[in-house]
């Protein structure tokens, strides 16, 4: 029996020397692949960013930097208040006609403090964000008990999936780095009698609901459908479940502080719509299609690759053998899993359709009529699409992870896992269109000594300046 313990022990020190090296194999992993499957987007950061081709999203990463670069100034000046911005002057709250992305200055104060360069710093930014969707998955799927193999491929999915792509113009809509690891820390508070989780979980998914009012719905949704799961199927000590659902209650908090700008707007009449983005969706059967076909039509991987929400083939094959897997499992907590990533897809899935649903039974609508935060600056539909993927991606890893947990598959080995996770990476980004897809980039001029209007700005008289 103590040479058991022996082993043990033994094992698990060895599991822990090797999940450091494994973190940051996998982080250079992502941050390597975001660079070179994005390029040329990162290529020229002094003065470059993505270039969406539509002119209405063109201006959107330099309205970004002006938030994230007034956010760091704010946060360094006693004598600034962050929701009142130098636009529209003498106006308070004036950020609440944006979002204020205040879980983002981390990623961006360093690079602008250091450099001055807005620029440089947004692109080092969205960056990370990207990068870290893919470690933050991969991490996730693992600690789930799914294979090295399974967890990259989620990473990649969840990382450079179509509705990621999409969203490469606005940094807030990319930002969802964290809810994956908020998801981790929760299932651990749910589980764990110490404070460590709890505390991480607080931490993170408080972080993730800073990060943009538009997506911290979305994550807030998701977070309390995942725990509520856990404690409904009995996966959650009593403790366990008040540290959850404080936690959420917490990161709501956090919501209605960070929408208090809006409100305040709304109520003066400065914002007449009901909620910023007031829009509806298509309806079942062109979301359907969206998220089905590539935009050729073209079922299965031989198109040229996804649409803004196109799902993949590929990566729903694998969640169907991850959702058997996880149901058929003899492990409870296994099967509370699948059910809530199950519930959280089916969830996203119906908000995403926004108004237009079958029967006039819309959880968008009830959202907007019986919440009052929603209603203030209730997200697009289409952000519940980006967490809909969260669901399809971690069970896309796990079913390949399934997969190669069979007798005698070589994917049981080292190097048959590699090969495994290297081929189903190369099938995922060929059924995502990347070996047909091309960026364009366009240049931001941020020294003032190249701008017309600042010269214009420093030729006039001192006195006040109608801005409109």
């Amino acid at each position: 029996m103590g040479q058991e313990n022996k082993q043990r022990t033994l094992a698990q020190v060895g599991v822990l020397k090797g999940g450091v090296l494994e973190v940051a194999v996998i982080l250079v992993c992502f941050f390597v692949a975001t660079y070179w499957l994005l390029d040329p987007i990162f290529a020229r950061p002094a003065d470059e960013v993505f270039d969406p081709g539509q002119p209405l999203a063109k201006p959107m990463a330099q309205w970004a930097m002006w938030i994230l670069a007034w956010d760091t100034r704010a946060a360094f000046d006693p004598g600034l208040a962050i929701f009142d911005a130098n636009i529209f002057f003498p106006l308070a709250d004036a950020s609440g006609f944006g979002e204020a992305h205040l879980g983002l200055v981390p990623l961006f104060a360093p690079a602008f403090l250091a450099t001055g360069n807005p620029v440089i710093a947004y692109q080092l930014a969205l960056w990370l964000t990207v990068s870290l969707c893919g470690v933050s998955m991969y991490l996730l799927v693992r600690h789930w008990g799914g294979g090295a193999a399974g967890a990259l491929v989620a990473g990649f999915i969840y990382a450079f999936c179509p509705v990621r792509i999409a969203g490469l113009a606005e940094i807030g809509a990319v930002s969802v780095h964290l809810i994956p690891l908020a998801l981790l820390l929760l299932d651990r508070t749910a589980r764990a009698p110490g404070w460590g989780a709890w505390v991480g979980a607080l931490v993170v998914l408080s972080w993730q609901v800073a990060c943009g009012t538009d997506i911290a719905f979305c994550s807030l949704i998701v977070a309390f459908a995942y725990s509520a799961g856990l404690i409904v199927l009995g996966q959650c000590t009593l403790r366990g479940a008040v540290r959850s659902l404080a936690v959420i209650a917490a990161a709501a908090l956090l919501l209605v502080w960070t929408t208090a700008s809006f409100r305040s707007l709304q109520a003066a009449g400065l914002v007449t719509g009901s909620t910023l983005y007031d829009l509806s969706r298509f309806g079942v059967v062109k979301s359907a299609s969206e998220y089905l076909l590539p935009p050729d039509g073209r079922v299965f991987f031989w198109g040229s690759g996804g649409g803004s929400l196109y799902l993949g083939w590929v990566a729903m094959g694998l969640a169907l053998v991850g959702v058997w897997g996880c149901l058929r499992s003899r492990s409870a907590a296994r099967r509370s899993r699948g059910v809530g990533l199950l519930v959280i897809a089916i969830l996203c899935g119906w908000m995403s359709l926004g108004r237009e649903v079958p029967g006039g039974f819309s959880l968008y609508e009830l959202a907007l009529a019986t919440v009052p935060s929603f209603s203030a600056v209730g997200p697009m539909p289409d952000r519940f699409a980006a967490f809909l993927v969260l669901a399809l991606a971690a069970l896309a890893g796990i079913g390949l992870g399934q997969v190669a947990s069979f007798r005698k598959f070589p994917g049981r080995s080292v190097w048959g896992g590699l090969l495994l996770a290297a081929g189903f990476v190369a099938i995922v980004l060929f059924d995502y269109g990347f070996l047909q897809r091309s960026f364009a980039t366009q240049r931001i001029v941020h020294r003032a000594a190249d701008m017309p209007l600042a010269a214009a700005l420093r030729a006039l008289p001192d006195g006040p300046v109608l801005e409109v």
